[in-house]
């Protein structure tokens, strides 16, 4: 009924639409939609590398927000626009409409078969079965810490071997006085130039 899916490290789910739809909320009495509900959410901030993206505030909306009644609604919304997100990193040509999303939800709960139909179009797309996208990207990278990674410009476009401050392997700054000499821009200084070398301890 759901295989699994693995992409960039992360395990997803590819879901049967009939079954998230109708069958394991029937079977569990209603339980498996608020399941269901974190679930994907939570696939959305895994595949989306997104920290703000939390299930567990999106699960309340839907456990709960009928006190206030709007916030079933939002939350159908902000889980379209994530898939959405995603299909537009996965290359999925024809994407998720949040507000259809929106609409189905008042007629028998069909934007649940209208998501779960969407999310499988990404995981298809990884090489399993969708016939209109032979290929599609990685997840976005997770954020690297400043002075690790290849060294960048200010505006993003690397720079180039041997410019720039001198870098381990790693891509931790080398501190000042440590590492091979260099010239202020950061290019190395040839052998037999630059200042003479320090006298060897007496």
């Amino acid at each position: 009924m759901a295989r699994e899916v693995v992409i960039g490290g992360e395990t997803f789910k590819r879901r049967h639409p009939l079954a998230v739809w109708l069958l394991l909320p029937f079977i569990t009495l209603g339980i498996y939609f608020f399941v269901y509900w974190y679930k994907i959410n939570n696939e959305a901030r895994r595949y989306l590398r997104d920290p703000s993206i939390q299930p567990g505030t999106s699960l309340l909306a839907v456990l709960l927000g009928w006190i206030l009644i709007v916030p079933p609604f939002v939350t159908v919304f902000t889980t379209a626009g994530r898939v959405r997100r995603m299909q537009e990193n996965a290359r999925i040509p024809d994407r998720i409409d949040p507000w259809i999303a929106l609409l189905l939800r008042f007629f028998f709960g069909l934007d649940i078969l209208y998501l779960q139909v969407n999310l499988n179009k990404i995981w298809d797309a990884y090489g399993m079965s969708y016939p209109g996208a032979p290929y599609a990207a990685t997840p976005p990278p997770y954020p690297v810490a400043p002075g690790y990674g290849p060294p960048q410009y200010p505006g993003g476009a690397a720079v180039p071997p041997g410019y720039g401050p001198p870098q381990y392997p790693g891509g931790a700054p080398v501190p000042p006085g440590y590492g091979p000499p260099q010239y202020p821009g950061g290019a190395p200084v040839p052998p037999g130039y630059g200042p003479p070398p320090p006298p060897p301890p007496q």
